[in-house]
């Protein structure tokens, strides 16, 4: 499992998780593009906080037993499938 950065904050609640968790990880690891100076446009785009295996670990940790990561991510880059699989998160659905 990846380490999680601080920036991902275990959950507050260790006795319970979350049945559904969502997001929009940035899509490019650091050094894949030109970063930008405005800092809410560089960490929406950019990894700073965190990888896309970063954010699946986190999800796998705090899912409840049938929850569900449902994530937006750039089809082409083979992570999409690869992190997910690597925090021991199945694949349900593709579009």
């Amino acid at each position: 499992e990846a380490a999680s950065p601080p920036n991902l904050h275990p959950n507050p609640n260790p006795n319970a998780g979350f049945d559904l968790i969502t997001g929009s990880p940035p899509y490019l690891p650091q050094g894949a593009s030109v970063l930008s100076r405005h800092p809410q446009k560089a960490h929406c785009r950019i990894e700073l906080r965190g990888s896309l295996e970063h954010y699946c670990a986190a999800a796998a940790r705090l899912l409840n037993p049938g929850g569900a990561f449902v994530y937006v991510m750039a089809a082409q880059d083979a992570r999409t499938e690869a992190a997910p699989a690597a925090a021991g998160l199945a694949i349900v659905e593709r579009y």
